[in-house]
């Protein structure tokens, strides 16, 4: 894994002693990127960003779905042909449609991460809401299954919510390799 940047506390040695004060100065960079990076984008730019992601995750020529399909059990914690079946059935369903349909039912409007909107209800009542995401999330995943912790992720990217993601030990793999494809993205 030497060929990634070391961008996320994830890629620091294993051997590295976290300490308080690299969380607490962790976070605030996460919250100073947010604002510089995530908080003023659209929902449809981030839709299409997640949906960009995930269609290079399904080639397989990207580096970082080969990385994750090359890797040992005991990095990955799965067998290179459940893996590549696990990427397949996740990344196949973070289409365009599939996000603006998440977040429609989600929220009941398409845009209230935007923009006050209203729903056909609203409108009779001359209402209007808006919904936001908080500035700072965390996350705090099972080291069994990978997917509810990418999942968490594009919840995340889509609140524009800075993320602060605490892994199972020895189970960052794969929560890693997607941050990296978000942060190329």
């Amino acid at each position: 894994m030497s060929t990634l940047p070391d961008y996320f506390l994830a890629d620091l040695p294993s051997d590295a002693a976290l300490s308080p004060s690299m969380i607490h100065e962790a976070c605030r960079t996460l919250r100073r990127n947010r604002e510089q990076f995530l908080a003023s984008r659209s929902t449809e730019s981030l839709i299409g960003l997640i949906a960009d992601t995930a269609g290079r995750w399904l080639d397989e020529d990207f580096n970082l779905r080969r990385l994750a399909l090359e890797a040992d059990v005991s990095t990955s914690g799965f067998p290179s042909a459940t893996m590549a079946a696990g990427l397949d059935d996740f990344f196949r369903e973070l289409t365009r449609d599939n996000l603006h349909a998440l977040v429609s039912q989600d929220l009941g409007q398409g845009q209230r991460l935007d923009q006050p909107e209203a729903n056909p209800v609203d409108e009779r009542t001359g209402r209007a809401s808006m919904a936001h995401g908080p500035e700072l999330l965390v996350h705090v995943t099972a080291g069994n299954l990978p997917v509810p912790a990418l999942f968490s992720m594009v919840l995340g990217l889509l609140a524009r919510s800075a993320q602060f993601m605490k892994c199972a030990r020895g189970c960052s793999f794969l929560p890693r390799l997607f941050a990296h494809s978000i942060h190329d993205a």
